[in-house]
């Protein structure tokens, strides 16, 4: 009898001893968000790990709220430099989310008055608000990799908890992503943001109207020109676009009709001019025309950078485009020129005459360019090579100086 009862008493205290640490374990959540209302993060995040790993509450949803505000309190905390827990956790941002995923599963409506954030929806806005402030950081530091990765994930998280898209992070997850030459997805998140009914920034659709302009895609060019036009049908900068549109596709008189309208709008806009005058630029360039035609946009390009001119006159991309427009007309006659045979002398020197003309009326253009912006490369190589063929030894000594001066710098 006494044997047996002495078992029994053992089984008993081991019993009792489960029952004890499985309330120990099951306090940790508890531990967890008391220690987080006192700011002991460290304590905090150890009792929450242990939580989250054992039986008894590995499957409770209150567990992963508290262990996602726990890892958000120290994600807020990391950019601290006074921050006595940033080497706590590594990406602890990442491990809330995780949590508040969790939690999720285990219970969607699961929400705990007294917590902050009280369910894993709030907790998921704060993150997805965390991952939004990180990308722009980034962005305003030029860093448009990291810019872009943040903006990816404020896009992902805000579509777990909301239907609602988050339009800052897809604007400037595009305009990163154009700055990263990635057409692919700043296209895809200017098309999302086109597509919502209350989106009310031209500048998407202008965007996207330029990654269709690059890719000569006329189909979706008019198709978002279209959409622009009835979301802002009083804005310069579409109907800018919808004249581009017309231009490339050969319509000319629709595309004067159009700018006559945009220049009664805004008549001391230079813009207007210049961004006509690189389209007749461009035109004037395109081999696939006929040279009537090509001749034709080249007058009207240099009539639309005037006129930038005259609006402006230190507007230092059209003295530099008017510039090179008239540089490069002259090497395509020198070109013309020097593939005529030795016995076509005479026309030969007329040719010569035209293109050092060209070349002598592009000097001051470029020249006022490189006064406007001194470093600029170039305009400084443009100007050599007008030098060396105009044969002005001294002027090219002098831009080779600065070239060489620059270059050393660097």
């Amino acid at each position: 009898k006494y044997y047996i009862r002495k078992t029994k008493i053992l089984f008993l205290s081991i019993i009792l001893l489960v029952s004890i640490s499985s309330f120990a374990q099951s306090n940790k959540v508890l531990d967890a968000y008391n220690y987080l209302k006192a700011g002991k993060l460290d304590k905090a995040k150890a009792a929450i790990d242990a939580a989250a790993l054992y039986p008894d509450t590995k499957d409770d949803p209150k567990t992963w709220l508290y262990k996602g505000n726990v890892y958000l309190a120290l994600a807020f905390k990391e950019s601290d430099p006074k921050n006595p827990y940033k080497d706590l956790a590594t990406n602890p941002l990442d491990t809330a989310l995780e949590a508040y995923k969790k939690c999720l599963i285990l219970d969607p409506d699961f929400i705990a008055p007294k917590a902050s954030p009280n369910s894993p929806r709030v907790g998921l806005k704060f993150v997805a608000d965390e991952y939004y402030n990180k990308g722009a950081n980034y962005f305003n530091n030029k860093d448009f990799n990291n810019a872009l990765s943040f903006f990816e994930k404020t896009r992902t998280v805000r579509k777990i908890y909301s239907n609602t898209p988050d339009t800052s992070a897809d604007f400037y997850g595009a305009v990163a992503a154009l700055n990263l030459k990635d057409t692919i997805t700043a296209e895809k998140y200017l098309k999302e943001l086109t597509t919502y009914a209350e989106y009310k920034n031209p500048t998407a659709f202008n965007l996207l109207f330029d990654i269709y302009l690059a890719k000569k895609d006329t189909t979706n060019m008019l198709k978002t020109i279209e959409l622009a036009k009835k979301r802002f049908p009083d804005n310069n900068d579409v109907l800018l676009r919808e004249i581009n549109y017309y231009l490339i596709t050969g319509d000319i008189e629709k595309s004067q009709t159009l700018l006559q309208e945009a220049i009664a709008k805004d008549p001391n806009n230079h813009m207007l001019y210049y961004v006509v005058g690189t389209n007749y630029d461009q035109l004037s360039q395109d081999t696939t025309l006929n040279q009537e035609r090509r001749d034709m946009f080249f007058e009207e390009a240099k009539k639309s950078y005037q006129k930038a001119i005259e609006l402006n006159n230190n507007f230092y991309e059209a003295y530099y485009n008017y510039g090179a427009l008239l540089f490069n007309k002259g090497v395509e006659i020198f070109n013309i020129a020097n593939a005529l045979p030795p016995t076509a002398q005479a026309e030969y020197e007329n040719l010569k005459k035209v293109y050092e003309d060209l070349w002598h009326q592009a000097l001051p253009l470029l020249e006022k360019a490189l006064s406007l912006q001194p470093d600029d490369i170039p305009t400084l190589y443009t100007l050599r090579t007008i030098y060396a063929r105009l044969s002005m030894p001294d002027k090219l000594q002098e831009v080779n100086q600065k070239i060489d001066s620059l270059q050393n710098n660097q």
